[in-house]
């Protein structure tokens, strides 16, 4: 199935692209050329996977783009609260066609609850897999414990500032 084909994952999605460009947060990688061209690509992709590591807050889709992509293209869009330290990062990897590996979007946040695109992937009794230390586990969850796309839009608003990357060289 294609990206935009499952409900949660193409809102979750539109609404990111649409909070990063309104609030002009940039790429700390690679600068992106065309948000549009962007989207319409992980869109249009083909989805192959997800992965839920929610011990780390860690949350990413795998797709295959539709489309060859010649040379591999990192974006990482850093962002958070104005006056707290901590910060919430989008990563997308779009891998070169001939690469062995995927192309990802990945998402780091600090929510007590999951994101709202990870309801389309609960079974009937609400199982979703996770990965933890301890390997691969599936559990229940809720929807309380799933957050809505009304909370999601609050969360974008409370986190519309730019963070910077930091890296520190070591000899």
């Amino acid at each position: 199935m294609k990206i935009r084909d499952y409900k949660n994952l193409n809102l979750f999605i539109s609404m990111l692209f649409e909070f990063l460009e309104k609030n002009r947060i940039s790429s700390s990688i690679m600068p992106v050329k065309n948000y549009r061209g962007l989207f319409d690509t992980i869109l249009e992709s083909e989805y192959t996977g997800y992965n839920c590591q929610d011990g780390i807050e860690s949350y990413t889709i795998y797709f295959k783009p539709d489309l060859p992509i010649e040379d591999s293209e990192i974006y990482m869009f850093l962002f958070g609260e104005k006056e707290k330290e901590r910060s919430c990062y989008v990563m997308i990897e779009m891998m070169k066609s001939d690469e062995p590996f995927e192309s990802r979007l990945s998402l780091s946040w600090h929510e007590d609850k999951l994101p709202p695109h990870l309801a389309d992937f609960r079974d009937n009794s609400g199982m979703l897999k996770t990965e933890n230390y301890d390997g691969i586990s599936e559990s229940i969850f809720s929807d309380d414990e799933i957050m809505g796309f009304e909370e999601f839009k609050s969360f974008l608003t409370r986190n519309r500032t730019q963070k910077d990357l930091r890296y520190v060289i070591v000899d």
